[in-house]
């Protein structure tokens, strides 16, 4: 399932890029988000590209169809890896849940609009279920859209500080 989400930042690209490539600003927007156990597993440049692996727990947040329930204990682990090409402004992000046959990806791309930063998503949400794939991607995707005003909130709080 594809879909788009838009975040509107509250700065220019060259400060939101220097956000985006900073590992502190990932270990404090997902504990200010609620996740536990946040693990910076490796990050650095390459080139043009940073890029970077966060594994944390974090607890479901919908009710799952009943289902899937039995692909999710208490805790999920999330591993989610971010790339960003500083100079075309473009970037990746691929998130893994443990034990879950589920694929969230999406291309990113910054354009800066002088006084703030528009943030553009492009989500792919793949789970590899016969049968019944299509409705737990749509859950999926409905979490993350639910989601996103939270996630553009706590970036802004965070790059006030930038």
């Amino acid at each position: 399932m594809k879909f788009q989400e838009t975040h509107t930042l509250n700065k220019g690209m060259a400060t939101v890029l220097k956000m985006y490539t900073d590992p502190k600003y990932f270990e404090a927007k997902y504990a200010k988000l609620g996740h536990s156990n946040v693990r910076i597993v490796n990050s650095g440049m390459n080139g043009d590209v940073f890029t970077i692996l966060v594994e944390y727990e974090t607890k479901p947040t919908i009710k799952l169809p009943s289902f899937a329930e039995k692909f999710v204990s208490g805790t999920m682990k999330i591993k989610q890896t971010d790339s960003w090409n500083v100079k075309t402004a473009t970037g990746s992000l691929a998130v893994d849940i443990a034990g879950m046959p589920t694929k969230v990806s999406a291309n990113m791309k910054l354009t800066d609009k002088g006084d703030s930063t528009s943030l553009a998503l492009d989500y792919e949400v793949n789970v590899k279920i016969p049968l019944i794939g299509g409705k737990l991607e749509s859950v999926i995707a409905d979490d993350v859209k639910s989601k996103s005003p939270e996630d553009t909130r706590v970036s802004n709080e965070l790059l006030a500080g930038y």
